[in-house]
């Protein structure tokens, strides 16, 4: 249930991911940031780092030059992906990622649409999907494997309990729907 939203700077602009952060997330809401390292030299203690920033901060940082530039070297030396945590979670060990118990809310559901074999032949009948769609998605993301990530946020957010079993029902209809397109 945990859903992270792959950054893979410096391949994203950091004012591509704000706009997404500030669609997601309540100004107020703190978001759970992970950095993680790869790397011969990089220890597992090291591996992972994590920091909750308030959605608001984080914004305004990641959009002016001096966040920007931060966050690139961060995430280059030793290279690092960025993963976003994008439920509201309670604080953990920052060497650690949030798990499914330390989630106090769900914000919405999410869908990994990817092109390949067996799946979706191309970008367009992802679109047909989502245009097929009785409620079109709240951001989209394009995923670097030449598929969208579809986020969909709820009006309120909901119990972790309530967020599994809305997000298995809406897989179960976009699964229906992608076949009823010709992809699985």
């Amino acid at each position: 249930m945990t859903s992270t939203l792959t950054l893979n700077l410096p391949a994203v602009k950091p004012q591509d991911s704000a706009a997404f952060i500030e669609t997601w997330f309540d100004p107020e809401d703190l978001v759970a940031v992970y950095l993680k390292r790869s790397g011969d030299h990089v220890s597992k203690e090291q591996s992972v780092y994590s920091q909750f920033i308030s959605s608001s901060v984080l914004v305004n940082e990641m959009r002016s030059e001096r966040g920007a530039s931060t966050l690139y070297n961060i995430c280059s030396d030793p290279p690092s992906d960025v993963y976003i945590g994008v439920n509201i979670s309670d604080e953990v060990d920052p060497r650690k990622r949030a798990t499914n118990k330390d989630i106090k809310s769900v914000l919405g559901v999410a869908a990994d649409l990817d092109v390949k074999e067996g799946g979706f032949k191309d970008t367009e009948q992802i679109l047909d999907l989502l245009r097929s769609l009785e409620i079109w998605p709240t951001c989209v993301v394009e995923s670097g494997s030449g598929g969208v990530h579809a986020w969909w946020r709820f009006t309120e957010p909901v119990t972790p309990e309530a967020g599994k079993e809305l997000m298995s029902r809406w897989w179960s209809h976009l699964n229906l729907q992608a076949s009823e397109l010709g992809a699985s």
